[in-house]
């Protein structure tokens, strides 16, 4: 949920307070160029600014989540196309993208398929790795049947690399 502010005591300028329905909440501010910022406790977890209030809400709101879709592979394995926001645990993709990575239904890492800094072109190139197709397109992944899966989702096996190995 994305919802104006209107407490007195709270930020200056334009910001949103975003809450997901299990209770986690985030400022989204916007800086003096225009940008949109998600507040982080520490300054080293700062993120890139979005050039969108919505944008930055949508990553916010995914901590700790992710989409997944899956598809038969040419092999005829069947792969999971995780699409996740970056905060910080890929290194091989920069802070705050969108990341996609292949998984086997088992949860075992498949294969990395690249970051982006559009969701929607995460998803094409997760497909793009899954299928082996270049091909494919934005409008190819959209049609696939994508949803969301928290970390601490019980279906996901204790040696899934999105499972975390202590609770918060």
């Amino acid at each position: 949920m994305l919802a104006d502010c209107y407490e007195t005591s709270c930020h200056t300028g334009k910001h949103y307070h975003v809450q997901r329905s299990d209770g986690t909440r985030w400022v989204i501010c916007q800086n003096g160029a225009g940008r949109w910022e998600i507040e982080r406790r520490h300054p080293s977890e700062a993120l890139p600014p979005f050039s969108s209030g919505d944008d930055a809400a949508r990553f916010a709101s995914m901590e700790g989540r992710f989409y997944c879709a899956t598809i038969t592979a040419p092999s005829s394995e069947r792969l999971q196309i995780r699409v996740l926001p970056n905060f910080g645990y890929w290194h091989t993709c920069p802070l705050g993208q969108w990341v996609a990575s292949l998984h086997k239904e088992n949860g075992e890492f498949y294969g990395f398929s690249g970051g982006s800094d559009s969701l929607t072109e995460a998803k094409a190139m997760g497909l793009r790795g899954a299928s082996g197709n270049p091909t494919l397109t934005e409008d190819d992944a959209l049609r696939l049947d994508w949803y969301e899966i928290d970390v601490r989702d019980p279906k996901l096996g204790p040696t899934d690399p999105f499972r975390p190995t202590t609770q918060h």
